[in-house]
Order: C-alpha cells, then sequence, then structure tokens
C-alpha cells in the first residue's frame, strides 16, 4: 500500500508538471489578442466625404468620438493617413453609442474596408442596432462582399487605403445619433492555444488544492 501511494504522488506530480508545463507553453507561446487600429476617432476628426443624408448631418467631433445625427441612409469615407498592412487580422470590429427611441432599431454597424487596386468589400456587422452604448460588434473579414470590383479579384489586406462608415436605420424613420468609437482589425484566439491555455490553468488550480490540503 505504501509502494502504491508513493507510485500514485509521483504519477499525480508528473501530470500535474505536464500540465503546467502545457500552460506555460501556452502563455508564453500565445501572443495576447491582436489589435490594430483603424480610427479611434479622436477628437477633430473628419471624413473626406459625406454621401446621402450625411451630407447634411449634424457632426459633433469636439471630443474623442465622432458623432453623426441624421435620419435616413447616409455614409462617408476616410482616407488613410498612410497604407495599412492588415494581413493576418481575419475579423474587423466596431464599436459604437446609438442614441435614440429606446426599444426599437434604429442603427446599423457597417463598414467597407478598400484596397489599393479599387476593390472595397462591406461589412454589415449588425444590423437592428438599439439605443445603447459602447456597443462593439464584429465580422470576420473572409464573409465580407465585394462592393466595388477593383483592378485585381478580392481584397488586398496588405494595402487597405481608405474605409467607409456607413448607417442603415431600415424602417427607423426618425433621426438618430450615431458615435463611432473604435474600428479596428482582430486576431482571433486559435482553438489550439485557447485548450492548452485551458489544461495549463486546470492543471494551475488543481495544484494549489492539493497544496491546501496537504
Amino acid at each position: 500500500m505504501k509502494t502504491s501511494k508513493i507510485a500514485q504522488n509521483h504519477h499525480g506530480k508528473w501530470l500535474t508538471t505536464a500540465a503546467l508545463a502545457a500552460g506555460a507553453l501556452a502563455m508564453s507561446s500565445t501572443a495576447p489578442a491582436q489589435s490594430l487600429t483603424l480610427s479611434d476617432f479622436p477628437a477633430g476628426f473628419a471624413l473626406n466625404a459625406y454621401y446621402a443624408n450625411w451630407s447634411s448631418a449634424t457632426i459633433n467631433n469636439s471630443s474623442p468620438g465622432f458623432e453623426i445625427t441624421s435620419s435616413g441612409y447616409g455614409s462617408g469615407y476616410y482616407a488613410l493617413p498612410s497604407v495599412v498592412d492588415g494581413s493576418g487580422y481575419d475579423t474587423i470590429q466596431m464599436t459604437i453609442d446609438v442614441a435614440g427611441v429606446p426599444g426599437f432599431p434604429i442603427s446599423s454597424a457597417i463598414a467597407d474596408l478598400t484596397d489599393a487596386d479599387g476593390t472595397q468589400v462591406q461589412y454589415p456587422m449588425q444590423y437592428g442596432v438599439q439605443a445603447g452604448t459602447g456597443q462593439t460588434y464584429s465580422m470576420l473579414l473572409s464573409a465580407g462582399h465585394v462592393a466595388s470590383a477593383g483592378g485585381t479579384p478580392g481584397l488586398d489586406l496588405q494595402h487597405l487605403t481608405d474605409f467607409n462608415i456607413e448607417d442603415d436605420p431600415g424602417g427607423f424613420s426618425g433621426q438618430y445619433s450615431i458615435t463611432y468609437r473604435n474600428l479596428s482589425l482582430e486576431v482571433s484566439p486559435e482553438p489550439g492555444s485557447l485548450a492548452l491555455f485551458s489544461l495549463g490553468g486546470a492543471a494551475i488550480l488543481f495544484w494549489r488544492r492539493k497544496i491546501a490540503r496537504a
């Protein structure tokens, strides 16, 4: 019995050490979720062009966050200060505040990306957005649809030159205010890395419980 218990202890320590090593590997080799900010809409931000109802919208850019008060469909174009390399990212993400009639779908979260040869891809991340602050929506870059074909088929993420932001309130005909807080490209964590990290976390918890019982 004594020999068996010693063997079990050694076996348990080996498993715990292996799991801890896996967790350490996951934490050391897996970088935190990367983010490439296309714009955080600082004070003074302005679009290069305004289309549809946004051409007569009320703009408030005196503080961080780009607020547009309008009704009906509108959009705007922004030329990035320099060509952006978005290769390696797989998701587009937008954070907005929406003000209007509570309980009604009054807005949307839509963005377009354009590359150096003129290909424009639209990302309708969310229709039917209701009033609320700090709302974040995302969409896989591979799930967008081509709004305008350029010289070369497909969106060249390595050479992004501008983006559009749009609002399509659908059947809502009243006034809304939408404040853009952030537009970025993101990297989704890999499932394998998440599994390793979970294994490491479980091992750490198991080890702490063993110490507490000792």
